[in-house]
């Protein structure tokens, strides 16, 4: 998998942990990719900031994803490691 190491890892993905509301606009406007494959989720409010901010979104074709997300995103099976890789790519500009 060119540019994702064996851990998943890509050199541009930024793992932040918690974040501050304030900083949470910055983060979802600027964001190549917001990628969310939770496996069961009550709402999806994670999905529908990213999507309020412009960010091109990645998430789970399940649970209430699909209902949130609509056509507006990328739905993959959230226990697929390749499409959500794949999913990435396309964002990243890297192709399959």
């Amino acid at each position: 998998m060119k540019g994702i190491d064996r851990t998943g890892r890509h050199a541009s993905i930024v793992r932040t942990g918690a974040v501050a509301l304030d900083d949470l606009v910055a983060l979802y406007s600027g964001a190549a990719a917001f990628v969310y494959p939770s496996l069961a989720e009550g709402f999806g409010l994670p999905v529908a900031e990213a999507m309020a901010c412009g960010a091109p979104v990645v998430t789970s074709d399940r649970s209430s994803m699909p209902e949130v997300a609509g056509a507006a995103a990328v739905l993959v099976d959230p226990e697929d490691r390749d499409a959500i890789v794949d999913s990435i790519r396309t964002f990243l500009g890297e192709g399959k």
